[in-house]
């Protein structure tokens, strides 16, 4: 969905958002057909959505981004699992994520413009697991915040 404010007064009308939800339910038969084991599809999260509330005139623009990533599945069996034990290291995959991004801008003249932006500003971290039932920390991934400054000169 995307909906521009342009029916506010004043300055309110230069605001406007921008969303998506999706919503996935698979099933994949990870085994066999004697022996099967369903589970979602890989890399592929059940919940997604994305948010963003913007302004912008000719001089200024911001933008303030959330995207949401509920958990998914990364490999089914896990490492070191076994195929015939019903739940020993059955699937690996990501837990969930939410970041928040945000982006300005101004116009120094009409051909110079300086950026801001900044990266997930939440301070999100990436944890990977392994076991659906006992779900086992494999990895905590940490890039922290990024916030870029920069310029831009149009011919």
């Amino acid at each position: 969905y995307q909906q521009p404010f342009f029916f506010l007064p004043g300055i309110f009308k230069n605001f406007g958002f921008i969303g998506n939800v999706t919503l996935i339910d698979s099933k994949v038969n990870y085994g066999t057909v004697a022996a099967p084991r369903r589970n979602q599809l890989l890399n592929l999260s059940k919940q997604a959505f994305n948010a963003t509330l913007y302004y912008e005139d000719k001089k200024f623009s911001a933008r303030v981004s959330g995207a949401y990533r509920s958990k998914f599945l990364t490999r089914v069996p896990g490492q070191n699992g076994s195929t015939t034990a019903p739940l020993e290291n059955d699937v690996e995959g990501t837990n969930s994520t939410f970041n928040v991004d945000a982006a300005l801008s101004y116009a120094l003249t009409d051909k110079i413009r300086i950026t801001l932006e900044g990266i997930n500003l939440t301070d999100e971290f990436r944890n990977q697991f392994i076991d659906s039932a006992a779900d086992r920390p494999v990895t905590n991934t940490h890039t922290g915040r990024s916030v870029l400054f920069g310029f831009r000169f149009t011919l």
